[in-house]
């Protein structure tokens, strides 16, 4: 068995930095297997040094203690629902990519079957009728099913955000009518907050409350509100009769009291994207969410589109990687001048950096998931982090896979000029980066 060894060296140049990161040790030992304890001793010796302290696994499990700290690694609890969520997108969504896209597959046919695999369910709480898994669970689903159809990613997105809504800022009166049917999918969830792209505050909002005789109702319209005509249920942010931002839950959606039109977009056409117009639209004073100093709407607006940013990062992340396999396995494969394709350096480096920069937005994104639940004081900015930069990567990584693959690749029925489509519409939902950084600024006390 492996014993402890300490190693002694000069830490002058980095000592602060790591001083203030020392304490960032793995959450859960038993996911590691080999643990770096950083035991600085700036304070007692004359000058600056460190010990780095190898541990044995079992020694790192010992003196863990109980603190919250972030592990980047994936437990085997974690792995297990990984491979099980990639093994499904991977059977049963991969053969239908290219027949959702068409129309030839209805999106809400695919939506049942992944309510019946009983994934919808997994960072459902399990007095509510879900798994109780860990927030982290909803991003690796959303991440294999972006491997294949980001479309469908991003409408499970929209509904699990739903679901963690309720299970936030829900009434238990609230969590007990809806979390049970979400987790089971027998209603299928979005989010209508969106009336103009240049809204960024829920004070913004046009959407209205509104009172007939004793009958209360919403009036208004919402844009790119995705699977909006299979949604049973809407989260819908609109101003109450006292002039205050509020969010509602409408379960029951009348199709006399809603219009739907297709908005036109370059991606994400699988999600059909819709603009909603509500007309008298039914709200009963318990649908609220209800408001307080310590559910304001503004903590509440925030929450919501972080859990949608997060999602939609994972979504991304899936994206890459599917566009790496692809990228990779045509440079093995194809010849240029006779020669194969992956022996050009040109080639070599753009896939290295699509490999080091998907990592990169991976980790970005499981700290974001992770932070909800374990320090929810930095999920906003993990959020927005997360989600500029996985969209980015992923837009931009869209965009080489084709610059490899060559002009052949480029048509507009072909998988990889709809997986560009689909990746710049994500990195304007939910906010554009632009305002993810002006987020990320306002979380550093700008």
């Amino acid at each position: 068995m492996l014993q402890s060894v300490l190693i002694d060296f000069d830490f002058r140049l980095l000592f602060e930095p790591v001083k203030e990161h020392a304490p960032a040790l793995y959450k859960r030992p038993e996911q590691v297997a080999w643990h770096l304890n950083l035991a600085l001793a700036y304070e007692s010796l004359s000058e600056p040094r460190a010990s780095i302290m190898i541990k044995s696994r079992t020694e790192a499990q010992n003196d863990m203690g109980t603190g919250r700290y972030m592990n980047t690694f994936l437990s085997d609890e974690d792995l297990s629902f990984q491979r099980e969520c990639s093994q499904f997108a991977k059977e049963f969504l991969a053969p239908l990519a290219k027949s959702l896209e068409t129309g030839k597959a209805a999106s809400k046919d695919v939506l049942k079957k992944i309510a019946e695999s009983g994934l919808l369910a997994a960072s459902v709480p399990k007095q509510y009728g879900g798994k109780g898994g860990p927030f982290l669970h909803a991003a690796l689903l959303t991440e294999a099913l972006g491997t294949y159809e980001a479309g469908v990613a991003a409408m499970v997105a929209s509904h699990l955000s739903v679901s963690e809504f309720i299970n936030e800022y829900g009434s238990d009166s609230q969590k007990s009518q809806f979390l049970p049917m979400l987790a089971r999918g027998e209603t299928l969830a979005t989010v209508a907050y969106l009336e103009d792209e240049r809204q960024v505050l829920p004070a913004e909002v046009l959407c209205r409350e509104k009172q007939d005789g004793g009958a209360l109702y919403l009036q208004g319209t919402k844009r790119f509100v995705l699977n909006a005509e299979a949604a049973g249920m809407l989260v819908v942010l609109a101003q109450n009769l006292t002039g205050n931002s509020q969010f509602w839950l409408i379960d029951k959606v009348a199709a006399a009291q809603v219009k739907f039109e297709a908005e036109t977009s370059i991606g994400l056409n699988t999600a059909r994207p819709a603009q909603i117009t509500l007309n008298k639209l039914a709200a009963e004073e318990k649908s609220k969410i209800a408001l307080d100093e310590n559910r304001s709407i503004e903590q509440q607006f925030d929450f919501i589109l972080s859990v949608v940013r997060t999602l939609l990062a994972s979504a991304c992340i899936g994206m890459v990687e599917g566009e790496l396999a692809s990228a990779a396995e045509f440079a093995r494969t194809a010849l240029r001048h006779g020669e194969p394709l992956a022996n050009s350096q040109a080639v070599q480096w753009k896939l290295a950096d699509h490999a080091t920069e998907g990592s990169a937005a991976r980790l970005l994104t499981y700290r974001a998931a992770w932070s909800k639940g374990e320090q929810p004081q930095t999920f906003v900015q993990n959020a927005s982090m997360c989600k500029f930069y996985a969209s980015k990567v992923a837009r931009t990584y869209s965009g080489e896979t084709i610059q490899i693959l060559g002009i052949s690749h480029t048509g507009a029925d072909t998988n990889f000029a709809r997986l560009y489509g689909d990746a710049k519409m994500i990195e304007l939902l939910a906010g554009s980066s632009e305002e993810q950084k002006a987020l990320i600024s306002r979380e550093l006390k700008l």
